[in-house]
């Protein structure tokens, strides 16, 4: 049996741009691409090593070019529009703030069908994760099962990267060629951090690299609290960091169960601590690349796992 490698790309809005620079300058064939959000955007370049497209779309959008209704005018907060949607989602049944109906035409622009055919003519497998808030759970979606639905898998890719409140709620259905019931979509980073069980159930896999838009996890001391939205922010981040770090024990015990070489690749905090990502600057997207190339092999980021 041949044995495979297979990269897992977790979610992280503009901060994925560091990973474009960083996947760009490591040039590395995989034969298996599992991506949240953000890295569901990046599986069709990685799987045909099209690094200069990547860093140009990734380089060339800017906010408008991803939401079309955006609670962010730069890095500052629109509380009024945020205010104003929260209201229309009880009267007139909003259910987010923002819209990306532009995120899927820059989806159609860059990834093309001729591309999406020639990841399944090679025998590439990506997983694309997206979350059905109908049954509460998270879905992959693997492209060889949509061979004949160019059209329907791009639309998943745009599901996965559709973050709650900030972006779209979709619609459609979890079968190619529109088969079943129609289900409401969003990020599938809600309920899992960044992996498909479909890839980890998987007995061909030598070495995986999993690639997260977060540094290590730290203890230290977050000072007095300022006010009740900071209790409810620090009890937020706890309870999403326990979740995270557990979902990192659990591949690390599961490669080292199944004999797989893992490689668990940080993001500096001293580039996105603090950074929304959902800004979508260009310049700031563009720097993030220049300094993913210059991370690329450092080691320093780099946890390895080798059996």
């Amino acid at each position: 049996m041949k044995k495979l490698k297979a990269i897992s790309i977790a979610g992280g809005g503009e901060n994925g741009a560091v990973t474009v620079g960083r996947l760009s300058q490591r040039n590395i064939k995989y034969d298996i691409g599992d991506g949240t959000s953000t890295g569901s955007l990046m599986l069709p370049f990685v799987m045909l090593n099209k690094w200069d497209e990547l860093e140009r779309a990734y380089g060339s959008v800017s906010n408008k070019d991803i939401l079309e209704r955006s609670a962010f005018k730069g890095e500052k907060v629109r509380w009024g529009y945020i205010i104003k949607r929260f209201g229309l989602s009880f009267v007139g049944g909003r259910k987010s703030i923002g819209t990306s109906n532009n995120l899927l035409k820059k989806i159609n622009e860059f990834i093309t069908e001729k591309d999406f055919d020639k990841i399944n003519h090679l025998g590439k497998i990506m997983y694309v994760s997206a979350f059905s808030y109908n049954y509460k759970e998270n879905v992959s979606f693997r492209s060889d099962e949509w061979s004949g639905d160019f059209e329907g898998y791009k639309k998943k890719i745009w599901h996965s990267a559709n973050a709650p409140f900030v972006m779209s709620v979709a619609k459609d259905t979890r079968y190619p060629n529109n088969e079943g019931e129609v289900e409401e979509w969003g990020d599938g980073g809600i309920d899992n951090g960044h992996e498909s069980d479909y890839l980890w159930s998987r007995n061909d896999i030598l070495e995986v690299d999993l690639v997260l838009h977060r540094d290590r996890p730290e203890r230290k001391n977050e000072g007095d609290l300022k006010n009740m939205f900071d209790v409810a922010k620090r009890v937020w981040d706890a309870r999403s960091m326990k979740i995270a770090n557990m979902n990192v024990d659990e591949v690390i015990n599961l490669c080292q169960n199944r004999k797989i070489n893992l490689r668990v690749h940080w993001t500096p905090k001293e580039l996105i601590q603090g950074n929304n990502a959902f800004t979508f600057d260009q310049e700031k997207m563009r720097l993030f690349i220049r300094e993913g190339k210059n991370l690329g092999f450092d080691k320093k980021y780099i946890d390895e796992y080798e059996l």
